[in-house]
């Protein structure tokens, strides 16, 4: 997706059915304190939360309403995450012909699924430098600037 700021690329991720919100300026951190109910869709209601410059652009994880349920893989390199994500690839044979990836800015990657609405958000279970984000978590999209 090409995008020029924030607004556009929340903007065109609400338009295809994902829950999107805004983050503080240069931060992770939710602009709105009730981020996981007002995560939004409705392209009024995002064009309103990002009113603001310099915000930054939050995908809340789990079911959307275009009917996917996003659970996102974070790899951190800084604590193995690659070594870690490249032993459960070959651990398991995964293959991952339908997953969106995206590089973040530490050198790691976000690795985007639709999948079972049991899973959970988790720290390193999967392995040392391993997150997930499924319901009630949240990531980091482009083009925010941290």
């Amino acid at each position: 997706m090409e995008t020029t700021t924030v607004t556009d690329a929340a903007l065109a991720l609400a338009a295809a059915g994902f829950r999107v919100f805004p983050l503080r300026p240069l931060s992770k951190e939710p602009a709105i304190k009730r981020w996981q109910i007002e995560a939004a869709a409705d392209p009024i209601a995002v064009e309103m939360m990002f009113d603001k410059p310099h915000l930054g652009l939050g995908l809340a994880c789990g079911p959307q309403p275009n009917g996917l349920n996003v659970v996102a893989i974070d790899i951190d390199p800084r604590h193995d995450g690659w070594d870690s994500w490249a032993a459960l690839v070959t651990a398991h044979d995964a293959q991952f012909p339908n997953a969106v990836i995206h590089r973040t800015p530490n050198g790691g990657a976000h690795v985007f699924f639709n999948a079972p609405r049991d899973l959970r958000n988790s720290r390193s279970k999967l392995g040392p430098g391993i997150d997930s984000r499924a319901a009630g978590g949240y990531v980091v999209l482009p083009p925010s600037r941290l």
